[in-house]
């Protein structure tokens, strides 16, 4: 990780390792040098839709080329104007969260990876603009679950409210003949996806809570900066113990399984996976 240099008390300087023929790059609170800037459109981003869902105060976003200034911020009345380097279009949705708590206030230091996140993407940032290919929202509203709120009420009873990340059904596809993906979680938008096949009156609430539990476990371990586990582990193993219901969701899972491949009710097939 690069080193850090403070130059000013509201300047944060980031040093490149020596070599790598690129210049120190900050992150800044203080009104950047006027600039030429493309202001982002409403939910046209990435890093847009998250930072505004976060923020509790109305901002402008301008996406610059600036490579010495990587974010600044200038709060004026009513206009708040927040300049922010077009390589932080595809950043995490933590990330973004973190940075609008950091320039409302609520929080005193940028979140950590920023400086990793910068080294990473300075190089491909300079050689050309790249948009942001915001995959589209997910539907989290079922003719039967809530996704949102079956999220909402297990984060805050076993996670104390910690776990950061979108959810919602999986786009509706045939079904193989011997298995099934019910959930899954791609850390890279932080989206956790839930098999439509469990959207049925028929299915226990406690089987798709132990689904949702499951992804819920993978963005919590993943989320630690530096650590790494073993996908299905010990450790994950342990954190998914601590929900009651596991061996009853697991079982009705297991005798279901052929009314969750096609539809209808049959004969016990192999595990599904998750």
């Amino acid at each position: 990780m690069p080193a850090r240099r403070k130059t000013d008390p509201n300047q944060l300087s980031l040093l490149l390792p020596e070599g790598s023929g690129r210049r120190a790059v900050s992150v800044s609170s203080a009104p950047a040098e006027p600039e030429k800037g493309e202001t982002a459109p409403s939910g046209g981003d990435c890093f847009a839709q998250h930072f505004h869902k976060t923020a509790r105060l109305a901002w402008r976003i301008i996406w610059t080329s600036n490579a010495s200034t990587m974010i600044s911020y200038r709060q004026r009345g009513k206009e708040n104007i927040l300049r922010i380097h077009r390589m932080f279009r595809n950043a995490p949705a933590a990330m973004a969260a973190a940075i609008a708590d950091v320039v409302e206030g609520r929080r005193r230091r940028w979140p950590k990876g920023i400086d990793a996140y910068i080294r990473d993407h300075l190089q491909a940032a300079n050689e050309g603009s790249r948009r942001c290919r915001c995959p589209p929202r997910l539907a989290t509203l079922g003719a039967v679950y809530d996704l949102k709120e079956l999220f909402k009420s297990l984060n805050k009873t076993y996670f104390n409210n910690a776990i950061e990340a979108e959810i919602g059904w999986m786009t509706a596809r045939p079904l193989r003949r011997r298995s099934i993906k019910l959930g899954s979680y791609s850390e890279s938008i932080d989206r956790i996806r839930i098999h439509p096949a469990l959207d049925r009156a028929e299915v226990p609430r406690l089987v798709i809570e132990s689904i949702v539990f499951h992804e819920m476990v993978h963005v919590k371990l993943k989320a630690r900066p530096g650590v790494h586990y073993a996908t299905h582990g010990p450790e994950f193993k342990r954190e998914m113990a601590r929900y009651p219901h596991l061996d009853e969701a697991e079982r009705w899972i297991h005798a279901n399984l052929d009314m969750l491949l096609t539809g209808r009710a049959g004969k016990k097939r192999s595990r599904g996976k998750r």
